[in-house]
């Protein structure tokens, strides 16, 4: 098995590598960053589902800044066993679930178990596309009200517009685009406060 590796770049784990399939697409660094600086107070405490976790290392670095559980999403169960030692490795096996299924599949599971998140992250494979393809109703019946879907994309690639949601925040890192959406329901709910 061919690996490379990923490294930790903030928190109580700053500094571990992470082993990485070689066919795998880790989150870089600097996006890791960007996403961690910027949403800081949202991932300390946060329940975390990562759709497309792949080796673990954007989950594995927010549960290493603070984030409190976590549900991953791996479909391919060889690239799930390099996401399981990794967890190992780092003592985060007690604070996460492994799921190994399709995106679309977990979603429905983990809303028929009732399971609500803080934070859903959506990095599918570049080769996918955009989050057209993205179930924006079976996240948002799994993301709290003031929750944040974020989706990550190549920075080619147009941002959608998705039922329920709108464009919080957008930031282009080198070749990738994240995309910060929050629901509508909460928006409509910070504007009659007002």
């Amino acid at each position: 098995m061919a690996l490379s590796g990923a490294r930790i770049v903030g928190g109580i784990a700053k500094g571990r590598i992470l082993h990485v399939p070689k066919n795998v697409r880790p989150t870089t660094a600097m996006t890791r960053r960007v996403f961690a600086d910027t949403y800081r107070s949202e991932i300390r405490g946060a329940r975390i589902l990562d759709l497309y976790a792949g080796a673990g290392v954007l989950t594995s670095e927010l549960l290493s800044r603070g984030a409190d559980r976590s549900v991953m999403v791996e479909r391919s169960r060889f690239v799930a066993r390099s996401l399981c030692r990794n967890l190992e490795t780092l003592g985060f096996e007690s604070r996460t679930e492994v799921l190994i299924m399709p995106a679309h599949k977990a979603l429905r599971v983990l809303c028929d178990r009732g399971d609500m998140f803080d934070i859903v992250y959506a990095d599918p494979p570049y080769a996918e596309g955009s989050a057209l393809g993205v179930d924006s109703h079976g996240i948002s019946a799994v993301l709290n009200v003031a929750g944040l879907f974020v989706f990550e994309q190549r920075t080619q690639t147009e941002s959608a517009s998705l039922d329920e949601f709108t464009v919080e925040w957008s930031k282009q890192i080198g070749d990738t685009k994240l995309v910060a959406y929050r629901r509508l329901i909460e928006l409509e709910m910070a504007d009659t406060d007002g």
